[in-house]
Formats: C-alpha cells, structure tokens, sequence
C-alpha cells in the first residue's frame, strides 16, 4: 500500500494544529477557574466568622418566614401552600384558581 507524501503530510499536520488548539483552550480555561478560586477565597478571607454566621442567620429566618406564607384563591377561598396554577377553581369563569398572598 502506497501513500503519497503529501496526503501523509497533511494529516500529520492537520493533527498537529489540532492537538495544539485543544491543549491551548484546556489551560486557559483551568487559569480561568484558578483566578475565581483565588478570588473567592480572597472575599471569604475578608469576612469574619461572626459576620458570616449573621448572614447566614438571616437568611435561614427569611426563608422560614416564607414557608409560613399561603396563597388563598380570592374566589373560591381554597387555601394552597404554593400558589401554583391548578386548573380546578368552581366559581371563576376560566376554571384557574386566581391566588393572593395571606399571613394565616
């Protein structure tokens, strides 16, 4: 079997381009995580424990404060933990459910 000089030249420099293109885009990118990683750990390292356990504090209180929040259908008065679209109101003229915010 015989092959021309040149087809075998080109396929030994068409793998060569590639094989360069690919290890270029894989350490740009593991530089790119690198430099976040370092940038996050320079925001954290700024911030204080107690600061960080008040954040967090606050946050777990809001989230707390927003399962104790229910939907009521200002039509029927059907009552729903999530508000979400349910096609089974009686008194509403489209059959959906049209749900406003209470505090009960």
């Amino acid at each position: 079997m015989h092959f021309p000089t040149l087809h075998l030249l080109s396929i030994v420099a068409s793998l060569a381009v590639l094989s360069k293109a690919y290890s270029d885009d894989v350490f740009e990118a593991r530089d790119y995580i690198d430099e976040l990683s370092t940038r996050t750990d320079a925001v954290l390292s700024s911030l204080s424990t107690r600061e960080l356990i008040t954040e967090l504090s606050e946050r777990l209180d809001r989230r707390k404060e927003d399962r104790s929040t229910k939907f009521e259908c200002t039509k029927c008065l059907a009552i729903s933990k999530t508000g979400a679209k349910s096609k089974t109101c009686p008194k509403s003229s489209d059959g959906w459910h049209s749900w406003a915010k209470t505090s009960k």
